[in-house]
């Protein structure tokens, strides 16, 4: 077996991603809800009690719009810089544990 070096870009990958948040280098956080997320949305007819789940959600106003459809929603964030803005913009108090590696909000 060859080893390709998938884990160090993967490594180098989430490095660059955590300095553009200690820069606030964050051009491409959206201000806005997704207009796309809103228009088709609908479209989709899921059952307000379906969990969303949302991969690299930075500090995503799309978290908040899907939680007021009524959805329990689950954002995965590789910085918590992101996690705690999220929180702070959106003036909500998460409550924090530790579950192995992770944290929770």
């Amino acid at each position: 077996m060859t080893d390709t070096g998938a884990g160090q870009d993967t490594e180098r990958d989430n490095e660059l991603w955590q300095q553009c948040w200690r820069d606030r280098d964050t051009g491409f956080h959206q201000t806005t809800v997704n207009p796309s997320l809103i228009r088709f949305w609908p479209s989709l007819g899921l059952d307000k009690s379906e969990r969303i789940f949302v991969p690299l959600c930075g500090k995503s106003l799309d978290l908040l719009w899907l939680a007021r459809q009524g959805h329990p929603v689950i954002g995965v964030e590789l910085s918590p810089l992101a996690v705690r803005a999220f929180f702070k913009e959106s003036r909500l108090q998460p409550s924090r544990r530790k579950v192995g590696k992770f944290t929770l909000w």
